[in-house]
């Protein structure tokens, strides 16, 4: 779903300037809608590449059609349309606390972010935005996966599972 967020100029934008890219309609929709309609139907798509330095697509890549696909993404379980088309449901959680120290370290390496912005959009757009969007979800899952240390035995369950559907 990280390709298909809208360009920054569409991007909504708080009361104290910052664009929120943490909401569901940050996403081009239709498009992966689109897009995801297609693979189960068979057909190999082209789908968006989104740089985060310069919030914006920079091309495309071709996805072929397979008897397994995985959607990944902040909203899928948001959507109706999105979860209609889902038939095994993991989210990986850690607590927020860890979160938030991953995202700073990750948005001050690799989006050139400072401290003040990080925090601000974490406090602000990121962790309201989990708990209204995606944590209400959690009871739908058929796999919960634990991330504060590693995604090994995650990984492991899921792998197990994709064997059992081939």
């Amino acid at each position: 779903m990280d390709n298909y967020y809208l360009d920054s100029d569409h991007q909504y934008v708080d009361d104290q300037g910052y664009k929120n890219f943490d909401l569901p309609t940050s996403f081009q929709k239709q498009k992966f809608c689109s897009d995801l309609d297609l693979l189960v139907t068979g057909t190999d798509i082209e789908i968006p590449i989104y740089d985060f330095k310069s919030e914006s697509g920079v091309g495309h890549i071709h996805i072929k059609s397979n008897k397994v696909i995985l959607v990944e993404g902040l909203f899928i379980y948001h959507y109706d349309k999105i979860m209609s088309h889902l038939d095994y449901k993991v989210m990986v959680q850690l607590p927020l606390e860890l979160a938030y120290a991953r995202r700073l370290k990750r948005d001050m390496a690799e989006r050139d972010y400072t401290e003040e912005i990080t925090k601000y959009r974490y406090f602000n757009h990121v962790e309201p935005a989990y708990k209204k969007f995606i944590d209400p979800h959690v009871t739908k899952m058929d796999l919960l996966v634990d991330n504060t240390i590693d995604l090994s035995n995650g990984e492991a369950l899921l792998k197990e599972r994709i064997q059992q559907v081939l």
